[in-house]
């Protein structure tokens, strides 16, 4: 990768120093930077593990309790925003080794776990669809009580009623519902409960908030979408 004149003299203008990469040298972290990259290495410990997996299996049983939620995830992302900007200030290949590698992110519901960003993007989204699926399955069955939401990866739906006959639900957030054929397989999976109400609730970029009856391609199953960046 050899630097243009134009680009060398602009480096020189601007009293950046400038050296040519020596023959087969990979971009690697300087020292500054993997020591930054050190700091943040903390991988949880099984007992911090198991209180994550805890969190992330819970009822809710109000709307205060979904904005609650929602504030965690908004209050997560903006931490990660701050380590990216920290990042930044090592230069782009120190900044970009950190995002794939190390990690720079945090959980959304409990940002003083650090999670690798990619994570904190997939699960901050899938993690919101649910509060706002909750919020629309208030408004769907008022007076039904709770509702018992799964973020991690204990057995079951993603959301069920405190009865398990009464209500069963998947979620999930994606660049269309069609995306590794999601939509498809949570039809399949809500197919073999037999609970008398059975959602598809999902995020997708150009669906409105609503229901989906188009997309209702398994008896007794309703589809619904819950809207956008807006929605948040």
């Amino acid at each position: 990768m050899r630097q243009s004149k134009q680009s060398h003299s602009s480096l020189m203008s601007n009293g950046m120093a400038s050296t040519s990469p020596q023959p087969n040298q990979s971009l690697q972290p300087t020292p500054k930077a993997k020591s930054a990259l050190g700091s943040l290495r903390c991988a949880p410990a099984q007992a911090e593990l198991k209180r994550l997996e805890r969190m992330k299996t819970r009822t809710i049983s109000s709307v205060e309790e979904v904005d609650s939620l929602l504030d965690n995830i908004q209050t997560a992302a903006i931490t990660a925003l701050g380590h990216i900007e920290g990042a930044a200030t090592e230069g782009p290949i120190s900044a970009l080794w950190k995002m794939k590698f190390e990690p720079l992110g945090c959980d959304p519901i409990d940002g003083t776990s650090r999670l690798n960003l990619i994570e904190q993007l997939n699960q901050s989204f899938t993690y919101a669809a649910t509060a706002l699926a909750i919020r629309r399955l208030f408004s769907l069955h008022p007076g039904r009580g709770s509702f018992r939401i799964n973020l991690g990866t204990a057995a079951g739906y993603d959301i069920e009623s405190e009865d398990p006959t009464f209500l069963a639900a998947e979620v999930f957030a994606a660049v269309t519902p069609s995306n590794n054929q999601k939509l498809k397989k949570d039809l399949l999976k809500l197919a073999e409960s037999s609970a008398l109400h059975r959602y598809v609730f999902f995020m997708a970029p150009g669906f409105e908030a609503g229901r989906q009856e188009r997309l209702e391609t398994q008896p007794g199953i309703q589809v619904w979408t819950l809207g956008g960046q807006n929605a948040l």
